[in-house]
């Protein structure tokens, strides 16, 4: 988020969940880079020495511990600062580099309603940032959890006693009043981003909300936000199998084709599309019971890359993730693992067992034309061999990241199958 912030920005910050926490991470960063003021058009809670350089009080001022941060306000009520006028903020705007304004109020709940008066954003403001906590959901609706609860009613049409899911959460965020018909470049900041749990839910409200707003994920807890990227799966599905002697993704393994396994994990991750590259009608078959994209691969002969560069033209992500089709023991919280570390670097990730690499590897979209020009076998190596930056993410059951290439491999995993869910 620091990197679309510019000189010369007045941030609006609104929401619930982490507003006044938003407000001195963006301040510690951006004060690296220039002056930065902290105000609210509401009120704001008195910060402690170490978060600022000045408080000013209306005419009176106290010295902090940290530089390039001032925080100001025209007096105080209750230990919160009071807020400035429209008018004074502007008149600012010469002597700084930044301001953050805290332009929405929650008493410190997680969600919230508003009414007609909220948020209070000045029209001068070029970005505006709404709030909203993950850690909402498995909440119940009810007023300790929910600043105006009716209010939080009406917009969700959601009875109070039941309890918070992402899908209430989206409805949330489509009908809540983040933003005012102000001429501002908007963001919704899903806080609360810090396991793996969380990361499904963010990728899922990225992929269902309508309007699709501009939405970063993150922690502040943890420190660290980044814009939500995208991730389509692609299944290399059109291999010959020539050392196993017959197509080995449609063997089965527990009444179950080896491919099915890998189908089922799929489907309790909310990627932005699954597509499959195959070359055999069952499996087109199988896909569209899963409700996948099924592409054919006619040149499946010329090799791996084939089946790669034909997933890629396929899909619209931010990010691609191929997988081949003979891992069944791969599992959920491997895959999420690359993702999260995917969403903080934008970078290829890669596994590793026993320092050697493996599958499944996401590239980013940077990567799209260099992989559009591989040919042969050799699938994204030549791409990841030739990058500057590479992460390697280190697994320990090599089991989970087994491919079957021969009778044997399979025989082994039937011993081990009491470990697939």
């Amino acid at each position: 988020m620091i990197d679309i912030i510019k000189k010369g920005e007045i941030i609006s910050i609104t929401g619930a969940g982490g507003k006044t926490s938003l407000i001195f991470f963006l301040a510690k960063n951006l004060s690296k880079k220039g002056r930065v003021l902290i105000t609210t058009t509401t009120k704001i809670y008195i910060p402690e020495k170490q978060y600022f350089e000045k408080l000013y009080i209306g005419n009176s001022v106290v010295m902090g511990d940290s530089k390039n941060i001032v925080v100001e306000g025209r007096g105080t009520l209750e230990n919160k600062l009071l807020g400035l006028t429209y008018d004074e903020i502007e008149d600012k705007k010469k002597l700084y580099d930044y301001i953050l304004i805290e332009a929405d109020g929650s008493k410190r709940k997680l969600l919230k309603g508003w009414n007609d008066s909220e948020p209070c954003i000045p029209n001068f403001t070029t970005l505006t940032i709404g709030v909203v906590n993950l850690k909402s959901i498995g909440l119940t609706i009810n007023k300790e959890n929910i600043h105006r609860l009716k209010i939080f009613q009406k917009n969700t049409s959601e009875a109070v006693g039941k309890l918070i899911t992402s899908d209430i959460l989206i409805k949330y965020i489509e009908t809540g009043s983040f933003f005012q018909k102000i001429n501002s470049k908007n963001i919704i900041f899903l806080n609360g981003v810090e396991s793996l749990e969380d990361l499904k839910v963010g990728l899922e409200i990225n992929q269902k909300i309508n309007g699709k707003p501009n939405i970063y994920i993150g922690s502040i807890r943890d420190q660290w936000i980044k814009k939500i990227k995208s991730v389509d799966a692609v299944v290399m599905a059109s291999g010959f199998s020539k050392r196993f002697g017959s197509n080995k993704l449609l063997e089965t393994l527990n009444g179950i084709f080896i491919i099915e396994y890998l189908f089922k994990t799929l489907n309790t991750i909310p990627f932005n599309s699954i597509i499959i590259v195959g070359r055999d009608n069952r499996l087109k078959i199988l896909a569209e019971k899963y409700n996948y994209k099924y592409i054919e691969n006619k040149d499946a002969s010329l090799g791996q890359s084939e089946s790669l560069k034909l997933g890629l033209k396929n899909s619209k992500a931010d990010g691609v993730m191929f997988f081949p089709g003979d891992q069944p023991l791969l599992t959920e919280k491997s895959i999420l693992d690359i993702i999260k570390v995917y969403e903080k670097y934008d970078e290829i990730i890669r596994p590793l067992i026993d320092k050697k690499p493996s599958s499944p590897v996401l590239f980013p979209k940077k990567y799209k034309k260099q992989l559009l020009k591989i040919t042969g076998d050799t699938g994204g190596r030549e791409v990841i061999k030739n990058s500057e930056k590479i992460i390697n993410i280190e697994f320990q059951d090599p089991y989970e990241f087994m491919d079957i290439d021969s009778i044997d491999d399979l025989k082994q995993l039937k011993n081990r199958i009491h470990l697939i869910k």
